[in-house]
């Protein structure tokens, strides 16, 4: 038998079933259905051996009419087992024999026979009793034009080609196609969303071949298709797919559904199109992805058809499944392999691997792939933060030569030119404040008495002046766009050289700097504002506990040096700053803010860098201090440059959150007895501010982020000035200009501020603005992510080392969310939510009052011994106790019933589960499995 590079294509493919009416066993759909189904055997002939396979059929699929899309990707397993060899006469046999008392003995199999290019014809049979042809024959057929056609195309392809790119174009500008970016749906990849502007709405894109080999994040031509039957088949294949389906109280399903709210993609009862995909018009960067190598090849959760042969050297032979579950699974060559990365079969899933789709043909079902290297075992930390850094294209690598030939010889000094024409602020009492290990430290702070007035000034490193526009170091930064911040690393944007010595604001030495003073006013109005290249001298490299330990009525400690200054100055200026501070926040928030406080987790680290400690991040006095005139420098230059560029400035917006799932969070928080208003940020704020328990607030500030939008860069000649506003700030121009050294955003401002000073020529056009926008926010997302994964990462290493040492890992956690067959939980000490699901717990039953939003747990428990004398009371005695809050309080105790109870070896405990409730919960980190996941289990109540 010959071997192919790749499958052939063959003709159309039109087909009729026929099968048994009863059915028995599952078949399991490459959506992850399962239904009764009737086996079926199929059977490929060629002259020189047969190949059996076994496969099912959905019976229930192919007899509804609602579900022949359905049908279809049945008809293509028989495809692909077809394309699995090469023979010149094959011949298909589906045989599905009834299981029924009354189709057995002397009944004829059902058969059909089909020989590509004469179509699938019943062969003649005689009918199992019982039977009729009507109600054992199904015919795949489409009423719509573009079906048929499409559904023509599929039999010999597993996708549509791509439309012609002037056809594209063409339909563009008549109307008939939509553009927009692919959004994949983590928790189920076969939903997919793409922001069409045009529409000013969300399209669905439902199904892998409606997707048609789109990936996340490409811009894509979209061919809108009927909105009713396409929701029709979403909602039948998710009765199946989900059949523990989160409906509960309308408002809180729709804010924490976990199939799409949770993803920030819209509801399926709000989704006004949907379509296909017809054309890719502009790819998302492409990287190696981690994952693992499989000798099967896999669908889903399971295995369709077993092809493990460990000496073939078939193409088709190896799988390689990403850790993300929206890239596909991808066909590897084996003969493209290291033959040690498969010597060893049986340490495959234990090994991750780093693959990247080399090409993707509408023939073929799964994109050819290719191994770019491996990088170690599953749960390794090393190995698992490689798979970190390769999942969101996080370039670690060291800077080319060119890069590193743009950077200035040392030892350098500060050319005598530069002290001429900069304002010169090295006698100032300038100083640093920032985390105790921060090594790039790109801002600095003063304050000064000058006529009765205050001189406050924000000094950040001047970038500009060492990344210049258009060379190899400028391109490099902005390839990466951002520094990203790991547990236990950092991968700088910008080459240690600048990060941590030329750029970094270090004590005591001559640093260039873009400065902001503002002259203030006692009460902290703003009079006059300064912008400028300046040159600064730093007097102290401070600590936020330093600053804080001020605050709070101590001193700087003795070990911390000061240059040219006394302390009592130093101590003197934090305070008067933090007093400036509190009083531009409180405008802040009565002028309508919204503080978003997220959980943190920080990690004290060993000599190996492994985790030997885990905390939530605070925020304190010294924080805000900084933040503060941080948020002023912002504010100050984005009206600045708007003013001076209104068509190419970069600012930063934060749409108004969607105000669906607003208005749904603030029926939940009613529900629950507390009065939100969400007509504005200010409204919000106060409904928070009025929350006094901490735990409290912290859920609701949980939920309430479901609505939110995530804000992004963008260029002002691209967007209508009413569009520019920030949300959370609630002010209506900001920008980035106070991190230059780890965001490649606020270098841009820089050169725009510089250009509005100078009344030059800023030589970017809006496009070109946009696009850094763009690069901007698709690394600034990637990082974010990159730094949750590590963070996720190293809790799991901690929990594993916790639990060694100590047991079971038992914290408490409160309720955010109860669905009908499951509930959301939230563990405050290490921020983990987590999922619960009924069917993964050891209770007796459990009961949904969907009116009360509650789940009742009943859960078997035991006492250890019991008394004697009891053993004489009735045996049919029974009892149920009533265990709310985890205690025995509740312990229902009328007449002799808890007597009764201690005759029984085992009783029976019910718990309460409602939103905010608090119980304890197991914790158990699984690092077998990449990326690790924390399973969440409740603490089963028991008698005090």
């Amino acid at each position: 038998m010959s071997k192919r590079s790749h499958p052939r294509r063959y003709p159309p493919l039109s087909a009729t079933f026929v099968h048994s009416a009863t059915a028995e066993g599952e078949y399991h759909t490459p959506d992850r259905t399962t239904a009764p189904v009737a086996p079926a055997t199929v059977t490929l002939t060629s002259s020189r051996q047969p190949t059996v396979h076994p496969l099912a059929f959905d019976t229930e699929q192919l007899d509804a009419q609602a579900q022949k899309e359905k049908t279809l990707e049945a008809l293509d397993d028989v495809i692909s087992l077809l394309k699995d060899v090469d023979v010149h006469d094959k011949a298909l046999h589906v045989t599905t024999q009834a299981e029924s008392p009354a189709a057995n003995e002397g009944a004829i199999p059902q058969q059909h026979k089909h020989k590509y290019g004469l179509g699938f014809a019943p062969s003649k049979r005689r009918q199992p009793q019982g039977q009729t042809s009507e109600a054992s024959t199904t015919t795949v057929t489409s009423n719509d034009e573009t079906e048929s056609a499409e559904s023509a195309a599929q039999a010999t392809s597993f996708f549509l080609d791509y439309m012609p790119d002037d056809e594209v174009q063409k339909q563009i500008k008549e109307g008939k196609l939509c553009i927009g970016r692919i959004r994949i749906n983590k928790k189920n990849t076969s939903e997919a969303y793409a922001v069409c502007d045009a529409l000013g709405a969300d399209i669905l894109i439902l199904g892998f071949r409606k997707r048609n080999r789109a990936l996340e994040g490409d811009k894509v031509a979209i061919r809108l298709t009927d909105l009713d039957k396409t929701l029709q088949m979403k909602e039948a294949s998710d009765r199946k797919k989900f059949p523990r389906k989160p409906i509960v109280d309308q408002s809180l399903s729709q804010t924490l559904e976990e199939s799409i709210a949770g993803n920030g993609l819209s509801t399926l009862s709000h989704i006004k199109y949907c379509g296909e995909v017809v054309a890719i018009i502009e790819k998302a960067q492409q990287h190696p992805y981690p994952g693992i190598l499989v000798y099967q090849r896999p669908q889903g959760n399971k295995v369709k058809i077993n092809t493990i042969n460990p000496g073939s050297r078939s193409a088709r032979d190896i799988y390689f499944k990403a850790s993300d579950k929206r890239m596909p699974t991808m066909a590897i060559s084996a003969a493209s392999l290291n033959p040690d990365i498969i010597k060893d079969l049986s340490s495959l899933s234990q090994r991750l691997f780093l693959a990247e789709i080399r090409s993707w043909p509408a023939n073929v079902e799964y994109p050819l792939g290719q191994i770019k290297q491996e990088i170690g075992l599953i749960g390794d930390l090393k190995a698992e933060t490689l798979g970190i850094l390769a999942e969101n294209n996080v370039d670690d690598s060291d800077f080319s030569p060119a890069v590193l030939q743009c950077l200035p010889q040392t030892p350098w000094r500060i050319p005598q030119q530069q002290y001429k024409i900069r304002r010169d602020f090295r006698a100032g009492r300038i100083f640093t404040i920032d985390p105790e290990t921060a090594r790039d430290l790109d801002d600095a702070v003063s304050i000064k008495r000058v006529d009765g007035f205050w001189e406050v000034g924000v000094h950040i490193a001047d970038v500009s002046h060492f990344v210049k526009e258009g060379s190899a170091l400028d391109e490099a930064a902005e390839r990466r766009a951002t520094s990203t911040y790991m547990t236990e690393m950092v991968v700088p944007m910008l080459p240690r050289l600048l990060c941590e010595e030329l750029c970094s604001l270090n004590p005591g030495v001559d640093r260039l700097t873009f400065s902001v003073v503002w002259k203030m006013s006692e009460d902290a109005e703003i009079l006059d504002t300064w912008f400028g290249k300046s040159i600064i001298k730093s007097c102290a490299k401070l600590a936020y506990s330093h600053a804080q330990s001020v605050i709070e009525g101590g001193h700087i400690p003795s070990t911390v040096e000061i240059t040219d200054h006394n302390v009592h100055d130093v101590e003197s200026d934090i305070l008067q700053l933090h007093a400036f501070a509190k009083t531009l926040r409180a405008r802040r928030f009565e002028n309508g803010a919204l503080t978003m406080n997220n959980i943190k987790l920080s990690f004290n680290l060993d000599d190996n860098m492994h985790p030997e400690g885990v905390y939530v991040y605070r925020q304190q006095d010294a924080n805000k201090l900084i933040e503060e005139f941080m948020l002023l420098a912002n504010m100050s230059v984005a009206n600045q440059i708007s003013k001076y560029f209104p068509e190419i400035a970069l600012l930063r917006r934060h749409s108004a959150p969607i105000q669906r799932r607003l208005d749904e969070f603030c029926d939940q928080a009613e529900k629950l007895g507390f009065d939100f208003d969400g007509t504005s940020a200010k409204t919000l704020q106060e409904c928070f501010d009025n929350v006094d328990t901490p735990e409290v607030r912290m859920v609701l500030w949980l939920l309430a982020t479901k609505p939110m939008v995530r804000a992004t860069y963008f260029c002002t000649g691209i967007v209508e000035e009413k569009d520019w506003r920030h949300y959370a700030l609630n002010v209506p121009k900001y920008t980035h200009f106070t991190s230059p050294i780890r965001r490649y955003a606020d270098v841009i401002v820089h050169r725009q501020l510089e250009a509005s000073l100078t009344h030059g020529n800023f030589k970017l056009d809006s496009l070109r603005v946009e696009a850094i926008a763009k690069q901007c926010n698709d690394r600034k997302e990637a990082a974010k992510n990159a730094q949750e994964q590590s963070g996720h990462l190293y809790l799991c290493v901690y929990l594993v080392r916790l639990e060694a040492e100590q047991g079971p890992v038992i914290r408490e956690a409160i309720v955010i969310a109860v669905l009908d067959q499951a509930f959301d939980i939230l563990v405050p000490e290490f921020g983990i939510e987590k999922r619960i699901h009924m069917d993964a717990l050891s209770i007796s039953r459990f009961t949904h009052d969907q009116a009360k939003c509650q789940l009742t747990l009943v859960w078997p428990t035991t006492r250890p011994q019991q008394d004697q004398t009891l053993q004489k009371l009735p045996q049919s005695s029974e009892m149920e106790l009533s265990d709310t809050n985890n205690t025995s309080s509740d312990v229902n105790t009328n007449g002799d019933s808890s007597i009764r109870a201690s005759m029984f070896d085992t009783y029976i405990v019910k718990q309460e589960i409602r939103v905010l409730a608090r119980l304890m919960v197991t914790l158990k980190p699984n690092m077998a499995r990449s990326p690790p996941i924390i399973n969440a289990s409740p603490v089963p109540p028991t008698f005090a």
